[in-house]
Parts: C-alpha cells; sequence; structure tokens
C-alpha cells in the first residue's frame, strides 16, 4: 500500500500546533514517538492523522501503530526527516508524530472526590507532566488545573506525562471556582514551615492536594477564610535544604497520603 509523502505546506500548517495559540484555535496538538503514540492508540483519544519515516514500519511497535492507523481509517504520512524535525520539539525527532483532537476538560463535579490532586499556577511543563504520571501510578482519582497552570498540551507535559494525559481525568478551574467547590473537602496544603508532617492515617475519606508555583508556592490570593477544613503538611528535611523540585515533592505526598 501507497503512502502519501507529506507537503512542506501541510508540515508547516502541523508544525503551528507547537504553539499554544494554535493548539487552542484548532482544538489539536501533537504527540511525539513511538512508545507515546503506542499509549495513545489504546486510548479513545480521536486521532486526526500520523506522520511517519518509512524506516517506521520496520520497527514492530511501529509495524503495529501503522497497521492499527489503516484499520481505524486515520490517514498517514510519510516524511523525510528533514521534515520531521519540523515538527519535533526535540533534538532526536522520533520516527512518528501524531495529531490529535483535544478533550475538552471534565466538569469538576464529574470528577471523584476521593483523591484529588490541584496544580495551582505550576509553570514547568516537565513538572506537570511528571505529577499526571505519579498521580496516576498512585491512584489518585483526578487532576485539576488551577488558573494559569501550563498548558496541559504542552509537548513536554505530555512527554514527561508517559501516556498518563490519555488516562487520567483532569479538570481545569479558576481560583474562584476551586475555592466555592472544595468549601466542604479536606484541602491539604503543601507549606515549607510551619506546618506538619504527613500522617500515614487519620486521613478523610476524601481531599484535594494543592501544589503551588515552582518559584512562588501557593498565591497570597488563596484566601482560606471560606474553607471548613484546612490541613497544612510539610516535609521534614536537612536545615541545609530549604525545598524541593515541586514533582519530586509531589510524588512525596502523592505516595503518603494515597488511599
Amino acid at each position: 500500500m501507497n503512502i502519501p509523502i507529506l507537503s512542506n505546506a501541510h508540515a508547516k500548517h502541523l508544525a503551528q500546533l507547537k504553539v499554544k495559540k494554535y493548539r487552542e484555535e484548532r482544538q489539536e496538538f501533537l504527540v511525539e514517538g513511538i512508545r507515546l503514540c503506542e499509549e495513545l492508540f489504546r486510548s479513545d483519544w480521536n486521532i486526526q492523522e500520523i506522520v511517519i519515516r518509512p524506516q517506521l514500519r520496520q520497527h514492530p511497535i511501529g509495524q503495529k501503530i501503522v497497521e492499527n492507523a489503516r484499520y481505524r481509517a486515520i490517514p498517514i504520512l510519510e516524511a523525510s526527516q528533514a521534515l520531521l524535525e519540523k515538527l519535533s520539539d526535540t533534538e532526536e525527532p522520533q520516527p512518528i508524530i501524531a495529531c490529535v483532537k483535544k478533550q475538552q476538560p471534565l466538569p469538576l463535579s464529574s470528577l471523584s472526590l476521593r483523591r484529588l490532586v490541584v496544580l495551582l499556577d505550576l509553570a514547568d511543563p516537565g513538572n506537570v507532566g511528571t505529577i499526571l504520571r505519579t498521580a496516576e501510578a498512585f491512584e489518585w482519582s483526578g487532576v485539576v488545573c488551577v488558573d494559569s497552570t501550563v498548558d496541559l498540551y504542552n509537548s513536554k507535559v505530555v512527554r514527561a506525562s508517559m501516556g498518563a494525559i490519555f488516562r487520567i481525568p483532569f479538570a481545569c478551574i479558576s481560583l474562584e471556582t476551586l475555592l466555592s467547590f472544595f468549601k466542604d473537602t479536606c484541602l491539604v496544603l503543601t507549606v515549607l514551615q510551619h506546618g506538619e508532617p504527613p500522617p500515614y492515617n487519620d486521613l478523610p475519606d476524601e481531599l484535594a492536594l494543592i501544589l503551588g508555583n515552582e518559584a512562588h508556592g501557593l498565591p497570597n490570593s488563596l484566601n482560606l477564610n471560606s474553607l471548613n477544613k484546612v490541613r497544612r503538611f510539610q516535609l521534614p528535611m536537612a536545615n541545609a535544604v530549604d525545598s524541593l523540585n515541586v514533582a519530586v515533592a509531589a510524588g512525596i505526598f502523592l505516595f503518603l497520603l494515597k488511599k
């Protein structure tokens, strides 16, 4: 079966999806790499098309992806290394890139309140993707992105999530909505001082763990006066260490507070 060749014009069209503005306008994003595309094809996400290097068909997983795409009538295009480099967001382009329809965030009310992790103004896409992956690993029920947290469809978020973004439920809300919706839910704040060590028991059935910005922590605008259940946890650390990377700290909290 002959596979059409990716044109320069279409490559330019796809390359625009590396920019958030175009991802939002077209409600599409790019997924790069054999492993991620394998996870993508296992999901129910709407794959618009895939772009491959001819050598991909010599790779066992690549063969399965191409066969799956044909079975599902997903358009396949072949591209040179040079064109794939234009689409890629990595130094060493992978032999496959998929264009995927974005899924709309879920209404907050549809998420299980059993264990939610809330990302409040996180800026680093690698941290956010890692937290998505860790939240799924420890069976948290969903992720909530608040205000200016980095776009979940940023390619670095997608890569760092290692496919978790295709599986874990997520919502995107404002700080005002956060405070009103979680009024009677236990909110756990991660703090650097004046907090208690995370407990191994005595935890409520439902809680939301709030993680703040990498550089500034939780914002001053987080007015907790209207909330009924707030707990502040900090990790005991050596005196010479004043903080941890937020994704590392999140991993510890997500493990200790899992239900």
